[in-house]
């Protein structure tokens, strides 16, 4: 019956692990929440492993680099074997395949052989560790949600660390000091050459029925202007093509010092060709520049929505 059970439940852990999961429309926690399946996958599997007489009778070194080769070893022949089924490959879920081997070892090891009680409670106490490391990622998405929701209509002021995880782009960027619209701090945007180079929100509250426009600030500290564009998209648009004429563009002239730049959402409902953007479910604004012939800095601050 334990021998069934067990081979039913790591057949559903196989299938969950090819199929299924959050899809691109996912907020950040269900997507972490989902890895951490890595986590329990392979922490039920080396609790299996560790039921087998042979590897309890191996000493605690060894059993760690049992349990390591193993969860290191199918983790990543797992990873190659996603990549043909439609699905990216990422080490990062190979270290929660690891941090789930050895919690679980962490836990069940101390059964056996002699360990005194402050070994098995250190021992323990490092599982738990692993496993808050491995959490720290879902925590700290769901705090953020919570306070992009609590800040509402309040999109980012950089005053806290936490709003970087809202922005992707290939341009680096940083909380920044030495220039501030409102607030201590703003967004250093460092633009490099090349085709375009830029930062997009991805994760914010999406329904902004009932605003008139989006505001901003950026600062230029140099003392030429600077182009940018700013783009605006829906979920439609995600799932369709992604045709330029299918989302809002606009140029921006970004005079030296401070501007303070204002969007009305109308012109954005407005702006694809042959329909009307769905101001319900928005799901990224971009700022980037295109075709620099050399590296430039912006500072982005205060991005609002207002009545």
């Amino acid at each position: 019956m334990k021998k069934t059970l067990f081979f039913l439940v790591s057949a559903l852990f196989i299938f969950l692990l090819f199929w299924g999961g959050p899809g691109s429309f996912s907020s950040r926690s269900m997507a972490h929440a989902w890895n951490l399946g890595h986590v329990a996958c392979f922490a039920f599997w080396v609790h299996g492993l560790s039921t087998m007489a042979w590897f309890r009778r191996a000493g605690f070194a060894k059993q760690l680099l049992l349990a390591t080769i193993f969860s290191v070893t199918m983790g990543g022949a797992i990873e190659v074997l996603q990549g043909y089924t439609h699905r990216d490959p990422d080490l990062f879920d190979v270290g929660r395949d690891l941090g789930g081997g050895l919690v679980a070892l962490a836990w069940v090891a101390p059964r056996h052989g002699k360990w005194t009680m402050s070994g098995r409670l250190g021992l323990r106490a490092c599982g738990l560790f692993l496993l808050g490391i491995c959490v720290l990622p879902l925590a700290g998405a769901l705090l953020d949600e919570t306070m992009a929701r609590w800040q509402f209509p309040l999109l980012a002021d950089f005053e806290n660390p936490l709003e970087l995880t809202r922005w992707k782009g290939d341009a680096q960027f940083t909380l920044d000091a030495d220039q501030a619209a409102s607030g201590r701090r703003s967004l250093k945007v460092s633009l490099a050459p090349g085709r375009y180079s830029g930062i997009a929100l991805r994760y914010f509250p999406g329904n902004w029925l009932g605003f008139t426009a989006l505001r901003f600030s950026v600062f230029n500290p140099a003392g030429q202007p600077l182009r940018l564009t700013c783009r605006i998209h829906d979920q439609l648009h995600e799932k369709a093509a992604q045709e330029f004429r299918d989302r809002f563009n606009r140029t921006l002239v970004i005079a030296p010092g401070w501007n303070d730049i204002s969007i009305p959402l109308r012109e954005v409902a407005a702006a694809p060709k042959g329909r009307t953007m769905d101001l319900a479910r928005l799901r990224q604004v971009g700022i980037f520049a295109s075709r620099l012939p050399e590296p430039r800095a912006i500072y982005l601050d205060s991005v609002r929505l207002v009545r």
